[in-house]
């Protein structure tokens, strides 16, 4: 397996991933009051749709950006199927997988896989948002199959948030060619390979664990063809968006991309916020974003 030399040089950790609802005050009920997040604060686009971002503190320095909108949303394209290309879920550690299920069962959350001891070692459960958006509780730490290189150095790590008992851990993303994959997130971006877990079921499913600084990158890779999906721009529509990563300097972190071949979907620029930011694509073209700091919040 191969090895990082380290991180694209600018690079400094995972920032954000970012969900479009269909009801902002019922997302937040969900997010914020039952699953515990603070709202870190909120910003106004004055676009077509009226988005309004709602920036949440989801611990171990990640944030949850809710996108929702003064128009109606359009259904999600996502499908229950891992075959499908795209962002696939994300993931929260949690102390015990049981007992934070029973109390969101409880609550009337929707369950797509009861507590299950997982491949690796983890004990997992899985469930909806109110819109369907696929979120995972994991306790315990992964063994791998096929272990890989010790993690770089990162910035200091925030814990679970005040209040909350679950902690960021991972986004998932279901990739057409795990070489090409590795060739851009290791070899580009310079994701240290973790370890690799083979499932070994009739799809020849495979997951590989990147270091996306103090987080996780998950990519499941199948020797069965995969279901097509690009990655939509219509903000509106509903589900998985787009993953942010920190860095110091966007313009030139966006240069050395584009020198690499990496294709640029929106060039850097100063945003709303005070921050700049750019959006570039991976080999299936799931959007990516550089930003350089936090937002300063409208409230």
């Amino acid at each position: 397996m191969n090895q990082s030399k380290g991180f694209i040089p600018g690079f400094k950790d995972f920032q954000h991933v970012t969900v479009s609802v269909s009801n902002v005050d019922r997302a937040l009920a969900f997010y914020r009051d039952l699953l515990g997040f603070p709202v870190l604060g909120r910003l106004y686009y004055p676009n077509q749709v009226g988005l309004v971002i709602d920036f949440l503190d989801i611990g171990n320095n990640g944030i949850l950006e809710i996108f929702s909108f003064k128009v109606p949303t359009k259904p999600a394209e996502w499908i229950p199927d891992d075959l499908q290309l795209g962002m696939r879920h994300i993931a929260f550690k949690v102390q015990d997988v049981d007992t934070t299920s029973a109390r969101l069962k409880a609550a009337g959350v929707e369950f797509t896989l009861e507590p299950t001891d997982a491949t690796g070692g983890v004990r997992i459960a899985f469930f909806k948002d109110p819109d369907g958006t696929l979120l995972e509780i994991i306790q315990g730490d992964l063994t791998y199959h096929v272990p890989g290189q010790a993690p770089l150095p990162t910035p200091p790590a925030s814990g679970a948030p005040a209040g909350s008992e679950l902690c960021y851990d991972h986004v998932t993303l279901t990739v057409s060619n795990l070489d090409k994959a590795l060739a851009f997130y290791q070899g580009i971006l310079g994701f240290p390979v973790l370890g690799q877990l083979n499932m070994n079921d009739d799809r020849g499913f495979v997951i590989t664990y990147l270091q996306f600084g103090n987080s996780v990158l998950e990519l499941f890779s199948f020797t069965k063809p995969t279901i097509d999906h690009t990655w939509n721009p219509d903000e509106t529509v509903l589900g998985l968006k787009h993953i942010g990563m920190l860095v110091d300097d966007v313009f030139a972190v966006a240069d050395r991309l584009k020198s690499a071949g990496v294709r640029i979907i929106y060039p850097p620029n100063h945003a709303l916020g005070g921050v700049d930011t750019c959006f570039f694509a991976d080999p299936d073209g799931n959007a990516l974003e550089l930003i350089n700091g936090t937002c300063t919040y409208d409230e």
